[in-house]
């Protein structure tokens, strides 16, 4: 992923951050091309289904009530 597009579902997360959070704490937002794609209970779901719709590097997902971090190449290998 493009750090332009990293940091581009960074903002888009930013800006419904505040107003999602309380009702979705510790669940974990799928975002793609600055848009709010789904909201998943667990982790490793929202990347699943971000790799089967969008493929490895074209998405981002960041679970409310965390600080975003990029994992960069190494999202490489999470992927089965």
């Amino acid at each position: 992923m493009t750090e332009n597009v990293l940091q581009k579902n960074i903002d888009a997360f930013n800006r419904i951050k505040d107003e999602l959070e309380n009702e979705n704490f510790g669940r974990t937002a799928l975002m793609h091309d600055g848009n709010l794609n789904s909201i998943f209970n667990d982790k490793f779901d929202a990347y699943a289904v971000g790799c089967d719709q969008f493929g490895i590097g074209k998405f981002a997902i960041q679970t409310f009530g965390e600080t975003p971090i990029s994992l960069g190449i190494h999202t490489l290998c999470l992927h089965n």
